[in-house]
Protein backbone atom coordinates (compact mmCIF):
# COMPACT_ATOMS: atom_id res chain seq x y z
CA UNK A 1 0.00 0.00 0.00
CA UNK A 2 1.30 3.34 -0.91
CA UNK A 3 1.80 6.11 1.44
CA UNK A 4 -0.61 8.43 -0.15
CA UNK A 5 -3.14 5.29 0.21
CA UNK A 6 -2.15 5.16 4.16
CA UNK A 7 -2.61 8.95 4.81
CA UNK A 8 -6.07 8.76 2.57
CA UNK A 9 -7.08 6.18 4.98
CA UNK A 10 -6.11 7.71 7.98
CA UNK A 11 -7.69 11.41 7.37
CA UNK A 12 -11.04 9.56 6.42
CA UNK A 13 -10.66 7.65 9.52
CA UNK A 14 -9.97 10.67 11.48
CA UNK A 15 -12.67 12.55 9.82
CA UNK A 16 -15.18 9.79 10.45
CA UNK A 17 -14.44 10.00 14.13
CA UNK A 18 -14.90 14.01 14.30
CA UNK A 19 -18.34 13.68 12.77
CA UNK A 20 -19.18 10.18 14.80
CA UNK A 21 -18.57 12.55 17.83
CA UNK A 22 -19.78 15.86 16.66
CA UNK A 23 -23.41 16.43 18.30
CA UNK A 24 -24.75 18.19 15.75
CA UNK A 25 -23.84 15.62 13.05
CA UNK A 26 -24.83 12.19 11.51
CA UNK A 27 -22.50 9.58 10.59
CA UNK A 28 -25.46 8.06 8.07
CA UNK A 29 -25.31 11.71 6.29
CA UNK A 30 -21.81 11.26 6.01
CA UNK A 31 -21.74 8.30 4.43
CA UNK A 32 -24.55 9.40 2.17
CA UNK A 33 -23.21 12.52 0.80
CA UNK A 34 -19.69 9.93 0.12
CA UNK A 35 -21.80 7.71 -1.43
CA UNK A 36 -23.64 10.00 -3.74
CA UNK A 37 -20.05 11.25 -4.78
CA UNK A 38 -18.54 7.87 -5.47
CA UNK A 39 -21.26 6.83 -7.42
CA UNK A 40 -20.74 10.00 -9.53
CA UNK A 41 -16.87 9.88 -9.58
CA UNK A 42 -15.56 6.08 -10.27
CA UNK A 43 -17.32 6.08 -13.61
CA UNK A 44 -15.63 9.10 -14.58
CA UNK A 45 -12.09 8.11 -12.50
CA UNK A 46 -11.95 4.28 -14.41
CA UNK A 47 -12.38 5.11 -17.54
CA UNK A 48 -9.43 8.11 -16.86
CA UNK A 49 -7.28 5.94 -15.83
CA UNK A 50 -7.53 2.87 -18.46
CA UNK A 51 -7.59 6.05 -21.18
CA UNK A 52 -4.03 7.13 -19.85
CA UNK A 53 -2.88 3.84 -20.10
CA UNK A 54 -3.74 3.40 -23.58
CA UNK A 55 -2.28 7.32 -23.94
CA UNK A 56 0.65 6.04 -22.26
CA UNK A 57 0.91 3.10 -24.70
CA UNK A 58 0.44 5.31 -27.66
CA UNK A 59 2.86 7.83 -26.81
CA UNK A 60 6.37 7.94 -28.57
CA UNK A 61 8.78 7.65 -26.07
CA UNK A 62 11.45 9.32 -27.78
CA UNK A 63 9.09 12.23 -28.98
CA UNK A 64 8.01 12.81 -25.78
CA UNK A 65 11.48 12.81 -24.38
CA UNK A 66 13.08 14.98 -27.15
CA UNK A 67 9.90 17.65 -27.34
CA UNK A 68 9.04 18.20 -23.25
CA UNK A 69 11.81 15.64 -21.36
CA UNK A 70 14.00 16.30 -18.77
CA UNK A 71 16.73 17.51 -21.23
CA UNK A 72 14.54 20.13 -23.21
CA UNK A 73 14.92 22.06 -20.24
CA UNK A 74 12.98 25.73 -20.12
CA UNK A 75 11.55 25.40 -23.88
CA UNK A 76 9.92 21.85 -23.31
CA UNK A 77 8.43 23.33 -20.15
CA UNK A 78 7.17 26.04 -22.39
CA UNK A 79 6.10 23.68 -24.84
CA UNK A 80 4.10 21.53 -22.07
CA UNK A 81 2.55 24.65 -20.82
CA UNK A 82 1.20 25.47 -24.32
CA UNK A 83 0.17 21.64 -24.29
CA UNK A 84 -1.43 22.44 -20.77
CA UNK A 85 -3.15 25.81 -21.45
CA UNK A 86 -4.82 24.15 -24.75
CA UNK A 87 -5.54 20.76 -22.99
CA UNK A 88 -9.37 20.36 -23.24
CA UNK A 89 -9.75 17.99 -20.09
CA UNK A 90 -11.07 18.02 -16.83
CA UNK A 91 -9.49 17.32 -13.48
CA UNK A 92 -9.89 13.38 -13.16
CA UNK A 93 -8.28 13.37 -17.14
CA UNK A 94 -5.23 15.29 -16.16
CA UNK A 95 -3.33 13.55 -13.49
CA UNK A 96 -3.69 10.27 -15.25
CA UNK A 97 -2.25 11.96 -18.95
CA UNK A 98 0.50 13.38 -16.77
CA UNK A 99 1.53 10.07 -15.64
CA UNK A 100 1.41 8.17 -19.02
CA UNK A 101 3.42 11.50 -19.80
CA UNK A 102 5.84 10.74 -17.45
CA UNK A 103 6.09 7.27 -18.18
CA UNK A 104 7.01 8.31 -21.87
CA UNK A 105 10.02 10.04 -20.46
CA UNK A 106 8.54 13.69 -20.06
CA UNK A 107 10.49 15.92 -17.57
CA UNK A 108 8.98 16.63 -13.87
CA UNK A 109 9.56 20.44 -14.37
CA UNK A 110 7.92 20.35 -18.13
CA UNK A 111 4.75 18.37 -16.30
CA UNK A 112 4.73 21.04 -13.56
CA UNK A 113 4.58 23.77 -16.18
CA UNK A 114 2.10 21.39 -17.84
CA UNK A 115 -0.05 21.35 -14.68
CA UNK A 116 0.04 24.98 -13.99
CA UNK A 117 -0.92 26.19 -17.41
CA UNK A 118 -4.12 23.82 -17.60
CA UNK A 119 -5.14 25.02 -13.86
CA UNK A 120 -4.50 29.02 -14.75
CA UNK A 121 -5.05 29.23 -18.65
CA UNK A 122 -6.89 26.61 -20.08
CA UNK A 123 -8.36 27.74 -22.87
CA UNK A 124 -12.03 25.77 -22.01
CA UNK A 125 -12.15 26.46 -18.88
CA UNK A 126 -11.69 30.00 -19.39
CA UNK A 127 -14.28 30.39 -22.35
CA UNK A 128 -16.96 27.73 -20.54
CA UNK A 129 -16.85 28.67 -17.05
CA UNK A 130 -14.65 31.57 -15.64
CA UNK A 131 -15.75 34.13 -18.43
CA UNK A 132 -19.39 33.38 -18.69
CA UNK A 133 -19.15 32.71 -14.43
CA UNK A 134 -16.87 34.87 -13.22
CA UNK A 135 -16.66 37.64 -16.01
CA UNK A 136 -14.13 39.51 -17.64
CA UNK A 137 -12.26 41.23 -15.35
CA UNK A 138 -11.39 38.30 -13.28
CA UNK A 139 -11.08 35.83 -16.50
CA UNK A 140 -8.54 38.35 -17.58
CA UNK A 141 -6.29 38.64 -14.07
CA UNK A 142 -6.37 34.99 -13.87
CA UNK A 143 -5.34 34.42 -17.23
CA UNK A 144 -2.79 37.08 -16.95
CA UNK A 145 -1.35 35.51 -13.79
CA UNK A 146 -0.93 32.12 -15.10
CA UNK A 147 1.24 34.12 -18.08
CA UNK A 148 3.48 35.60 -15.37
CA UNK A 149 3.59 32.30 -12.88
CA UNK A 150 3.82 29.44 -15.59
CA UNK A 151 7.62 30.25 -16.33
CA UNK A 152 8.49 31.32 -12.90
CA UNK A 153 7.31 27.29 -11.86
CA UNK A 154 9.05 25.85 -14.55
CA UNK A 155 12.54 27.67 -13.54
CA UNK A 156 11.76 27.01 -10.66
CA UNK A 157 10.81 23.44 -11.24
CA UNK A 158 13.82 22.62 -13.01
CA UNK A 159 16.32 24.30 -10.65
CA UNK A 160 14.70 22.09 -7.93
CA UNK A 161 14.95 19.03 -10.66
CA UNK A 162 18.69 20.03 -11.56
Amino acid sequence: MSVSAIILIAAALGLAILVWVHPERKLSEALGISRRQAIFLIPVIIPAIISAGFVAELLPSEEIGRWVGADSGFRGAMIAAAFGALMPTGPMLILPVVAALLSADAGQAQMLALLNAWMMMNAQRLLLFDLPLAGGALTIRRFTMGVILTPIAALLGLAVVA
